[in-house]
């Protein structure tokens, strides 16, 4: 799959595609803007679960380090859900994200 260089898919978002599993996408800004940590954390990892016991894969969805990233890993999600201020963006953002 050809994506822009500003787009990373995760390793088992990849794997999903290619083997036409099922995929869920996730949004994170309950995760950064509507969840104080660690309940945020603790959300967004039960929803990941539930994804998975549902046999699909899930693709949470988040912009790290100027990257549109589909299927944020543990450190990702973490960083994305802790205490540091973060901007939340739209498609008009990202260009300055």
């Amino acid at each position: 799959m050809n994506l822009p260089p500003f787009f990373h898919l995760s390793p088992a978002v990849q794997r999903a595609l290619r083997q036409r599993q099922p995929l869920v996408a996730l949004e994170t800004a309950v995760v950064t803007h509507g969840l104080p940590h660690p309940v945020n954390l603790n959300l967004a990892t039960d929803m990941e679960a539930e994804v998975r016991a549902g046999g699909a894969v899930p693709a949470t969805i988040g912009v790290v380090r100027g990257k549109v990233c589909i299927g944020l890993d543990t450190a990702d999600l973490a960083h994305l859900a802790s205490d540091k201020p973060m901007r939340k963006i739209s498609r008009r953002d990202y260009g300055a994200a």
